[in-house]
């Protein structure tokens, strides 16, 4: 599919969410013969998040109307409307600013130290120079999203990013962690020592 047609998609999908009191988080159209699969993925800014009646309402309304328009060429194709998931990928700057002070994986395109400002880490560069020499990833606190980078904290030390630099990026949610990022975790120690 090219590049208008996926365009006009997501211009559809914008109108069915927002009727829908939902928002369109990101599309993508992939797979070939009948594996071809377009994959809505939508978002709603409340406790809860989004229902499964939120979905199946976006892809009933979104279904016909591409039918109208025939706007997907070929004959078979597959439309999954979801959540994002707990470990959504973060791709616009309001994906990001939604995601502050979440934990988060990013991914550079080229290594941690050509993109930092060495003024601003006068003192510390000496000691972070050979980690950060090859580091093209970080799992951290995204303690910041604006219009043009985002800030994380790392070692001690708050980095700001453009998104021009970052590869990828998505929340990063520990199913098997029970407690909070940095918390204690030595009384949960103690009582799986003494079962």
């Amino acid at each position: 599919m090219d590049q208008q047609g996926l365009d006009r998609i997501k211009t559809i999908a914008e109108d069915i969410c927002k009727r829908e009191e939902c928002r369109l988080y990101d599309l993508e159209f992939a797979g070939q013969g009948k594996q071809r699969v377009l994959r809505v993925f939508i978002d709603k800014e409340c406790k809860n998040g989004v229902s499964l009646e939120d979905c199946s309402n976006v892809s009933q309304g979104l279904s016909l109307q591409l039918d109208v328009e025939d706007l997907v060429p070929g004959e078979n194709y597959n439309l999954e409307v979801s959540s994002p998931g707990l470990n959504r990928k973060l791709i616009e700057p309001w994906h990001f600013q939604t995601a502050v002070e979440k934990n988060v994986r990013v991914w550079f395109k080229r290594p941690l130290l050509d993109i930092l400002d060495a003024t601003e880490f006068e003192e510390a560069l000496s000691e972070l120079e050979e980690k950060w020499k090859k580091c093209r990833r970080i799992e951290s606190v995204l303690l910041a999203a604006e219009a043009e980078k985002i800030e994380l904290k790392t070692d001690g030390h708050v980095v700001s990013i453009p998104y021009g630099e970052i590869e990828k990026a998505q929340v990063f949610v520990n199913l098997f962690e029970t407690t909070k990022p940095g918390a204690n975790n030595k009384n949960k120690r103690q009582k799986k020592k003494k079962r």
